[in-house]
């Protein structure tokens, strides 16, 4: 059995012949040729780099051909098992549940990452600079790994369904295992998808609590001076006042002001509104 990682994308669509009109544009595809073959196409995303790269597969009763990142495609073949090496779908089985295979622990490091940035918002007495960029990034890397998911997911249910009928039991195992996986690696993304809704949540809690303090102080201090503006209003009325003509008027205005605004912080700070 020939397993040869062509040059180019190129290379691969003209091997598998003029049976894939339209499906170059396409972000994913998983198609049954006339001979028995089958065509994948869909976008790897590689945690490692952070980087989403088109992965394209055929695999015919022949041999299995692959283009894409050779570096990876070649550390992935390396790890294929002797008995998947004799068989091209088996190997084409084994070839996608090895793409998984450091997945859990992709996963489990974005976890961390996210309870890190939580505990931060927590424990921050203000809102952690940058906090938003670490969030809209972690969901960013989220929504990348659930579409390869749900791409690497429908291609495997598409040759599960072996429509052909040149899959061999062997290999519609370990599809069944390769969905079993992509299931649950699907369902732990999108639980951190969700945690990562409520560290935002909690993020923007925190800000409207510093923004309702700020508008809280500014209110205070505005109730405390207000009173000045009666003052302010009331000897600027258009009348003969006694103490306009008093020589202690002037003195008198300040005490009575500062003995106004004194009262007001003090009733304040009683009610605990400090």
């Amino acid at each position: 059995m020939e397993i040869t990682i062509l040059d180019s994308l190129e290379h691969l669509r003209t091997r598998a012949g003029a049976a894939l009109p339209g499906q170059h544009g396409r972000r994913h595809a998983c198609l049954p040729l006339p001979d028995g073959s089958y065509y994948i196409s869909f976008l790897h995303y590689d945690a490692d780099k952070g980087l989403e790269q088109r992965l394209e597969i055929l695999c015919t009763r022949g041999g299995l051909f692959l283009a894409g990142d050779r570096a990876r495609l070649k550390e992935t073949l390396e790890d294929l098992p002797p008995q998947a090496r004799e068989e091209p779908f088996l190997a084409l089985a084994w070839f996608l549940y090895l793409l998984l295979e450091n997945d859990f622990d992709n996963l489990e490091r974005l976890e961390g990452a996210i309870n890190e940035l939580e505990l931060g918002i927590i424990q921050a007495a203000k809102p952690l600079r940058r906090a938003s960029d670490r969030i809209a990034s972690l969901r960013r890397t989220l929504l990348r790994t659930k579409r390869y998911y749900d791409h690497l997911g429908l291609a495997a249910d598409r040759l599960a369904e072996n429509e052909s009928g040149s899959i061999p039991k062997p290999a519609l195992a370990r599809l069944i295992l390769l969905q079993r996986r992509l299931s649950y690696l699907r369902q732990t993304t999108l639980e951190q998808h969700e945690y990562v809704t409520q560290v935002r949540e909690a993020y923007q809690a925190q800000i409207d609590i510093e923004q309702n303090q700020v508008m809280k102080l500014l209110t205070l201090l505005t109730a405390v001076f207000m009173p000045l503006t009666l003052v302010a209003g009331w000897y600027g009325m258009n009348f003969n006042m006694p103490e306009l003509s008093w020589p202690l008027g002037y003195a008198y205005v300040i005490a009575l002001s500062a003995l106004v605004c004194a009262l007001c912080f003090w009733i304040f700070k009683k009610k605990k509104w400090f």
